[in-house]
């Protein structure tokens, strides 16, 4: 069974504000992973494309990188973060293997809580 890495906004975002390609790095450190994302993750880009700053930049770039990737999108309309806390809380009771990526300090306390891997970007683009 493949080991499903979902990846949220903050995650995506900060990556590509330091020019790194996590999609990329993942399908490379974790061959037999399944990048995934909910729905909202391509609402929220969507709409921080639209402006000029550092974020939308890096959501234009985010958008790019997703269309030219294998990346499985949960169709889903919750807010991002309270759709991964309760995909994870599935995903550990139907036993799939997971990891969740994320930047948001709040979220990756509260999926740490729950005994679920969890992993932050750096800089680098390496997941600590």
């Amino acid at each position: 069974m493949l080991m499903e890495v979902i990846i949220d906004t903050s995650s995506l975002l900060f990556s590509a504000r330091n020019k790194c390609d996590i999609i990329s790095y993942i399908e490379t450190e974790m061959p037999n992973a399944e990048i995934c994302i909910s729905k909202g993750v391509i609402r929220e880009l969507n709409g921080l494309s639209k402006g000029n700053g550092r974020d939308s930049i890096a959501a234009r770039m985010i958008i790019e990188i997703l269309k030219n990737k294998k990346v499985k999108v949960y169709n889903n309309n919750e807010y991002v973060d309270q759709w991964i806390y309760k995909h994870a809380i599935e995903n550990k009771i139907k036993g799939i293997s997971q990891l969740i990526i994320t930047n948001d300090t709040e979220v990756y306390k509260k999926i740490k809580s729950e005994k679920i891997a969890v992993k932050k970007a750096t800089i680098k683009c390496f997941l600590k």
